[in-house]
């Protein structure tokens, strides 16, 4: 099963990004030499953009940008997005990936 507002999610994602040019900044290597970056449209970073809509979490652990835990609050505040949903309590990510180990 998805985790609860993964499609959501993606659907919105989909939406903003679908056909159009983004454009990646290398910010990063993971422990497994992988690039990490952050995704923009235009001067539109993208994933400030999904959560201020409630469509994605802050990921504390390797944060940066304390810009995002204050988009996540209003977004919380706001009850938009996943924070709105009231079917199920919000599950974060890396917690939902532990539990399907």
């Amino acid at each position: 099963h998805d985790q609860p507002w993964g499609l959501e999610a993606t659907k919105a994602l989909s939406e903003r990004i679908e056909g159009r040019t983004v454009r990646l900044f290398v910010v990063d290597r993971d422990r497994y030499g992988r690039l990490v970056a952050k995704p923009y449209l235009g001067k539109d970073d993208i994933c400030l953009e999904m959560v201020r809509a409630g469509h994605a979490w802050a990921y504390r652990k390797y944060l940066k940008d304390k810009d995002l835990l204050e988009a996540e609050n209003r977004a919380r505040i706001q009850d938009l997005g996943l924070w709105g949903n009231k079917v199920s309590q919000p599950i974060p990510p890396w917690g939902w990936r532990k539990g399907k180990r």
